[in-house]
């Protein structure tokens, strides 16, 4: 099946940091699993983006950047998909071709497309018993309802099992043609990298994502929910709304986070007081802006800004 991808203007940062003689390089396509028409379809498609092009076979990817030490890795979220690729930054320009190519040339070979799908049917099937992974997603559930940020990654066992690579394949599709956003950091030459960036990933567009989902208004409300499973472990998770992306509270919301806990480490006031000082549980985590975003929706020719929103400590 052929696509057209219209890559729209890129956000690209670029920025030079004195040290070692490396370099890290980020893309980012603008849409994701919320943006799925069949649930799974997303994932599948950002696992794509390291399986191989057009022109280099997944083994021939994988070796090449073995070869020349660099570190490769795509991924997929709820509102991205994308490429992290790590390397000494003598490779730099061939990191950046690299990118370019995966990003935007995955082959979808069918067979290692059926691999990842497995995979990821495998990976679902593994959490079904997993306290911890089962009261998030009935978190996520009270939050969002039935609004697709409100469910698994993958979708379930039953979403993924009527996929075809030809729907990650448009959803990759949509992803390119919602925007492109790439960041580069190490010992680079700033102007000189940034244009490069700005020269193969440019096009012509404002970048904004055509939402498919109305605001969610099905989520349950419930102020509380329970589920019993064996064992002696017990996972508490406390939440509700926050802002939306691009409020100005944001970035001071973030750094409380921090503060009180987010992040590797147990430097964070609320795990040093619950586990360090009371020892009442194995870990704590806070995160201010999980699930907040800020995502624009064409609907009969009006362009209007749809905000999802959720925090969760």
């Amino acid at each position: 099946m052929g696509v057209s991808l219209r890559v729209r203007i890129p956000r690209v940062r670029a920025r030079r940091v004195a040290g070692a003689p490396i370099a890290a390089l980020r893309v980012w396509l603008c849409a994701g699993e919320r943006n799925a028409h069949v649930p799974g379809e997303a994932l599948l498609a950002g696992r794509m983006l390291e399986e191989g092009t057009a022109s280099r076979s997944w083994r021939r990817v994988a070796a090449d950047a073995e070869d020349r030490g660099i570190s490769l890795g795509a991924s997929s979220g709820y509102e991205v998909m994308g490429l992290a690729l790590d390397g000494p930054a003598a490779e730099l320009d061939r990191m950046i071709a690299w990118a370019h190519e995966l990003a935007l040339s995955p082959r979808f070979d069918a067979e290692r497309w059926e691999w990842q799908r497995q995979l990821a049917a495998a990976e679902l099937a593994s959490l079904e018993d997993d306290p911890e992974a089962l009261t998030h997603r009935a978190f996520l559930d009270q939050i969002h309802g039935d609004h697709p940020r409100g469910r698994p990654l993958a979708g379930s066992a039953a979403t993924l099992s009527i996929l075809t690579v030809d729907d990650s394949r448009r959803s990759h599709a949509q992803a390119v043609s919602s925007g492109v956003v790439v960041a580069l950091a190490g010992a680079i030459d700033e102007d000189g990298d940034a244009g490069l960036l700005e020269s193969l990933f440019g096009g012509a567009g404002d970048g904004a994502t055509n939402g498919l989902y109305e605001p969610p208004e099905g989520a349950s409300r419930e102020p509380r929910r329970e589920i019993e499973l064996p064992g002696e472990q017990a996972h508490l998770i406390v939440g509700q709304q926050t802002v939306a992306r691009d409020h100005p509270d944001l970035p001071a919301l973030e750094l409380s986070a921090v503060v009180l806990g987010a992040g590797a480490g147990l430097a964070g006031r609320i795990p040093e007081r619950v586990r360090e000082r009371e020892s009442l549980a194995y870990t704590a985590f806070v995160d201010t802006a999980a699930g907040a975003s800020r995502q624009t929706e064409i609907r009969n020719g009006t362009r209007r800004t749809i905000d999802r929103r959720n925090r969760r400590t």
